[in-house]
């Protein structure tokens, strides 16, 4: 399929072609980029995650090269393209959301956290509290920053990245992100809808990822006391590497 002219600077596009760019959002304080073909709407999202961890060198590799992978992948170091087909479902997604580190009887009662096929990812989300008739904004980086750190008891690092997203169910699909947060795609009550979640699956491509922070826990539980958090340690990606930012490019192939 060739991809369409479409250039995007901040706020503003210009598209050629047979897709349009509806528009720049903001979404939970993390940007996307809506894009149009006909009937068929995508949308490229960015998201964070937060890792523990204390290497940069690893981390640095991760961002560079390695890219995200499951916790599946990483426990095995090898799998096929008919497995991932076999995991990638409606029942491991919700093992994945609701009883992630739950025994798990399919895989002999394994934790499912060691066997998952997804990644679990933020771009923030808004709660709606009806007592007190107001919405809560849930930024992204917070729930990346408590991840990372584990509740900030431990360092760790923050990775800015893309997905892509179809607006609706696609659990089938490798490609393509589930946006758990949205309540007209995902309908069930999820207790950590707060959380601002989209699921990637399988990996996350080094060429998606934008650049790294570390963040100390509990310097940064302090920072934030004082209405800052400044991070320890920045890593972008190669310079020659097409990175994903506020400026977009798609051009022909």
């Amino acid at each position: 399929m060739r991809a369409p002219h479409v250039f995007v600077v901040g706020p503003r596009y210009h598209s050629f072609g047979s897709t349009v760019v509806n528009k720049c959002f903001t979404s939970g304080r993390v940007r996307g980029i809506i894009m149009q073909s006909r009937q068929r709407i995508m949308f490229f999202q960015m998201i964070l995650k937060g890792i523990p961890g204390s290497d940069d060198a690893e981390a640095t590799i991760t961002l560079r090269e390695q890219g995200i992978h499951c916790r599946w992948w990483d426990r095995v170091g090898m799998i096929t393209p008919p497995q991932m087909k076999e995991r990638l479902n409606e029942r491991d997604l919700d093992w994945h959301l609701n009883r992630y580190d739950q025994p798990d009887p399919t895989r002999g009662g394994d934790l499912f956290c060691d066997h998952t096929a997804f990644i679990s990812t933020t771009a923030g989300v808004v709660e709606r509290d009806v007592w007190q008739q107001r919405n809560w904004i849930l930024p992204a980086f917070m729930t990346a920053l408590r991840f990372a750190t584990r509740n900030f008891t431990c360092s760790g690092y923050i990775y800015y990245g893309y997905v892509y997203t179809l607006g609706k169910k696609s659990v089938e699909l490798q490609e393509f992100s589930e946006e758990v947060r949205e309540l007209n795609v995902f309908h069930a009550f999820m207790p950590y809808h707060d959380e601002g979640e989209i699921v990637a699956k399988i990996f996350i491509p080094a060429v998606n990822l934008e650049k790294c922070e570390k963040y100390d826990g509990s310097k940064a539980r302090v920072d934030l006391g004082r209405g800052r958090c400044q991070n320890q340690w920045t890593s972008y990606a190669m310079p020659h590497m097409p990175r994903q930012s506020a400026l977009l490019t798609f051009e022909a192939s």
